[in-house]
């Protein structure tokens, strides 16, 4: 009796499980939608990644709420946390990339037809900090985002997360 019940138990969770994910899958129609969407808004640099995990160099990956990489024209804000080594520091601390500044560098690419990688680069100085940020972005025509911090004074550090449409 015991075995029948987790039998049916199995089948009832699997059954389940296909229904579930049988929802989550775009028409055709819905998933040329989307790419335009992706494409036109990368197109007209406005656009907003919400980061939902962050992958250090070294140590675990965290998952994360209310950050987020906003490029605006020229502008770029960033609300992005950091956890790894910092070579150079301002007096006080740091509050991992909290950026609002002005885009010196944009490059656009479509290495493959599912994505677009974008490089950024931008020279903070406020706070007492004199550095230059690169972020390199890979975009996918799904809305899913890579993002790849580097700078002079830390350790690159990972971001994963969604563009907003």
């Amino acid at each position: 009796m015991k075995k029948i019940l987790t039998i049916i138990s199995a089948a009832a969770a699997l059954v389940l499980a296909v229904c579930s994910c049988s929802s989550l899958r775009m028409s055709p129609e819905q998933k040329a939608l989307m790419e335009r969407a992706v494409i036109d808004s990368l197109g007209n640099r406005t656009y907003t990644i919400e980061v939902s995990m962050v992958h250090p160099t070294h140590g675990t990956s965290r998952h994360v709420n209310n950050y987020y990489l906003s490029v605006k024209g020229d502008k770029l804000v960033t609300v992005l946390p950091y956890y790894g080594v910092a070579y150079s520091l301002p007096y006080g601390g740091d509050t991992g990339y909290h950026l609002n500044s002005e885009i010196t560098e944009y490059n656009e690419s479509a290495p493959k037809p599912d994505r677009r990688q974008i490089r950024i680069i931008t020279k903070v100085f406020e706070g007492g900090r004199n550095e230059t940020v690169s972020f390199n972005l890979t975009v996918f025509v799904n809305g899913r985002a890579q993002i790849n911090a580097y700078s002079q004074n830390r350790e690159p550090i990972s971001y994963s997360g969604a563009l907003v449409l």
